[in-house]
């Protein structure tokens, strides 16, 4: 599988040697060459990873300095925010995403989105004004659902459950992704005792009444209708 849709399913760690290997080769375009080292510092960032993450970022420094790639300026000044903030260095945090915002210009696409919403993260994390930080992360949701960039949905909901400590949103989003890297990623971040059920049933569809899936099986297996005093 190719890097792209490793990362996709959230699955950076195996992502990193085909990035290594892709970086590595011979005569390869500028352009590629920034962009491979960009997707390989956010599976370092994403893994912990992050002394390697550092000196790509180094290498990537100069650059990105070119007037044609201010774009991958702002991916890189993302990416040192969020290592930033795994680190807790708030103060610097602050100056990468301030960086950011600038380099995107009146960008609105998805990666300048990414910006905003690890400023919420900033703001949630280092204890700022958390009321404004839940309701720019809920912005973000709702822009990201516009772009229909749908794993940044599922990513503010994960994020959201952890913020306020939810549970039961927690349960939702853990259960509702097909993919494992997400849900051992979604552990890691929630931090606190959480049981999972060996069974999670959803009825589908929009009536109270309808066919139900078990959404911790192996394979989505429908186990009967639900029926309720609508129906």
């Amino acid at each position: 599988m190719l890097p792209i849709g490793l990362f996709a399913r959230w699955n950076y760690r195996d992502a990193i040697p085909l990035l290594e290997s892709f970086v590595a080769t011979k005569h390869l375009p500028q352009r590629q060459i920034v962009a491979g080292l960009l997707n390989l510092a956010a599976a370092l960032v994403h893994e912990s990873r992050h002394p390697e993450a550092a000196t790509v970022f180094t290498n990537l420094d100069e650059m990105v300095r070119e007037v044609s790639f201010s774009r991958f300026r702002g991916n890189l000044l993302e990416l040192k925010a969020q290592m930033a903030i795994a680190q807790k260095d708030w103060a610097l945090a602050k100056i990468w995403l301030s960086e950011a915002v600038a380099a995107f210009g009146s960008s609105q696409g998805i990666e300048a989105l990414f910006v905003h919403k690890w400023r919420a993260v900033l703001d949630w994390q280092s204890g700022g004004d958390i009321k404004l930080a839940f309701d720019q992360l809920r912005h973000f949701r709702q822009e990201a659902v516009r772009l229909k960039h749908f794993e940044s949905v599922r990513d503010c909901d994960l994020l959201l459950s952890c913020a306020q400590a939810d549970s039961s949103q927690f349960l939702q989003v853990y259960i509702g992704t097909p993919f494992e890297s997400f849900r051992q990623m979604a552990i890691v971040r929630f931090a606190r005792p959480v049981l999972i059920p060996r069974r999670y049933e959803r009825v589908m569809g929009r009536m109270s009444c309808g066919p139900a899936i078990d959404l911790l099986a192996s394979s989505l297996v429908v186990i009967g209708n639900i029926f309720k005093a609508a129906c």
